[in-house]
């Protein structure tokens, strides 16, 4: 069972279709880079205070490939505007506490990005089954070669 909504849950069980799956990764996906876009807002705001000429701050932010690396240019800008624009006792530990979340949340949007769209079975009882097993449902699997998200000698 999970505690916090960033822990890596549990199988619960399995969708009909892969295309159910497949949608599900989109949705996670878009929504995952809609708070990018909204992070990379507040970077632009951050560095730029509302100057009128703003484009230079988000190529300067998308040009960091990692997640890891926009996060930081992220902290960074907002320390240097909470400490010389805006000395806010009430916003910056409110900041500081949405990107601690947003930063749990990363390790989930990784697995979603990575993950196999697998179907998931249970040993077949019928004689005429070549495969050996029945299809119950489909999942989202790390690879094989994910050597932090399988166990060796499990599965």
């Amino acid at each position: 069972m999970t505690v916090n909504p960033w822990d890596t849950a549990a199988l619960s069980g399995a969708d009909d279709t892969a295309d159910a799956v497949y949608l599900a990764v989109g949705k996670a996906l878009s929504a995952w880079e809609d708070l990018e876009h909204q992070l990379a807002r507040l970077f632009v705001f951050f560095v730029t205070d509302g100057a009128e000429q703003q484009w230079a701050a988000y190529r300067a932010y998308g040009s960091a490939v990692a997640f890891r690396g926009r996060l930081e240019m992220l902290q960074a800008a907002a320390e240097a505007y909470f400490t010389l624009v805006l000395a806010d006792t009430e916003m910056e530990p409110r900041f500081k506490a949405l990107l601690r979340e947003v930063e749990r949340y990363a390790p989930r949007r990784n697995e979603i990005a990575h993950g196999r769209v697998q179907p998931i079975g249970k040993p077949s009882l019928d004689p005429e089954d070549l495969l050996g097993w029945s299809e119950i449902g489909w999942c989202l699997y790390p690879s094989e070669y994910s050597k932090n998200k399988n166990i060796l000698g499990v599965g």
